[in-house]
């Protein structure tokens, strides 16, 4: 039995919720006015000059990348507080694997592998809360399949490099579910399981 939501749960949902929420939208800022305004692909030229000519954006960028990096490990606490009563030892692993993503992406290092450690982790939170049933059984599902997809994509994609194109679809999925996932936490919170969570 998981027995009823504390103080502390439903305050790190509501964290958990903001959270997603401002990372999308910090997601959004950077890779569509930063990182496009500065980085041209396969032309190392430009891009120095870019940065030369526009050096307050990139310095705004790398900024953006170590408040994102700080958030993520807020992500990783927050869902560790909702779920450890659901299995603390997969809750910790999980919290762990974004920790690892929060500190590669804050980085600038190794894009892919801190991708490959946010979806072994988004992977593991969405199994719990789909056990947990803390949320609609179809939104953890959603959010379960999602990571596992972005999960093969990323390992393929640091496999066979040329299938990076591949990679705005497979990540999609995951990125509306956290969307919807983020407005449902900050608006409805967690809700206390009907009956008791089936084993998965």
């Amino acid at each position: 039995m998981l027995g009823a939501i504390t103080k502390e749960q439903r305050i790190a949902a509501r964290v958990t919720g903001f959270m997603y929420l401002f990372l999308g939208a910090l997601a959004a800022f950077a890779e569509f006015y930063i990182r496009s305004g500065i980085l041209v692909d396969g032309d190392a030229a430009q891009t120095a000059h870019n940065i030369i000519a526009s050096e307050s954006l990139f310095r705004i960028g790398i900024a953006g990348d170590l408040l994102g990096g700080a958030c993520n490990a807020i992500l990783a606490v927050t869902f560790y507080v909702i779920l450890k009563n659901v299995n603390s030892s997969l809750a910790l692993l999980a919290a762990f694997w974004r920790l690892g993503e929060a500190v590669i992406l804050a980085q600038g290092d190794e894009f892919s592998i801190g991708l490959a450690y946010y979806a072994l982790g988004s992977t593991v939170f969405c199994y719990l809360l789909l056990k947990s049933r803390y949320v609609p059984r179809l939104l953890a599902w959603w959010g379960l399949l999602a990571s596992f997809i972005a999960l093969i994509s990323t390992f393929a994609i640091i496999i066979f490099p040329g299938a990076a194109g591949i990679a705005p679809g497979c990540y999609a999925p995951v990125g509306i579910f956290e969307i919807v996932t983020g407005a449902w936490l900050l608006i409805a919170g967690i809700s206390t399981p009907r009956s008791t969570p089936e084993s998965l």
